[in-house]
């Protein structure tokens, strides 16, 4: 189903940031200013995110500041954490931390490291390889 599609059904789609809206087929990201007013009011089912790296001590960082405030709260506003990965992320630091190893349910990826494999297992996370 492509995005434009999703956006015609009752489905409720949102982005880090905000809910995805469209008008006469362009599609606009309306997003708070503060953010905590997005992340305060909302729970959802399952939250899809990438990260800009994964590693064993600094744990999920990216590299955009703006970020850090909602990834540090999925925890707390989403029943599942889905976190999308390729093998490239892992052993990479970005600037800005976000997350420990353990914070997250799921880690859909083309390929992990054993070494990464130990501690997922260990936090029972679930590693889906596409």
């Amino acid at each position: 189903m492509k995005l434009n599609d999703l956006l015609k059904t009752d489905a409720r789609v949102y982005l880090l940031g905000g809910e995805v809206t469209s008008t006469d087929a362009h599609t606009l990201f309306s997003s708070p200013e503060n953010p905590n007013t997005f992340t305060n009011h909302v729970f959802v089912s399952k939250a899809f995110t990438s990260i800009s790296g994964i590693d064993l001590q600094a744990g999920l960082t990216v590299h955009s500041i703006v970020s850090t405030h909602i990834y540090r709260n999925l925890p707390s506003i989403a029943r599942s954490w889905y976190l999308m990965a390729d093998s490239h992320k892992f052993g990479q630091i970005a600037m800005y931390p976000v997350a420990d190893l353990d914070a997250f349910q799921y880690l859909i990826a083309d390929d992990v490291p054993e070494n990464y494999r130990t501690i997922l297992h260990q936090n029972h996370t679930e590693i889906l390889l596409i």
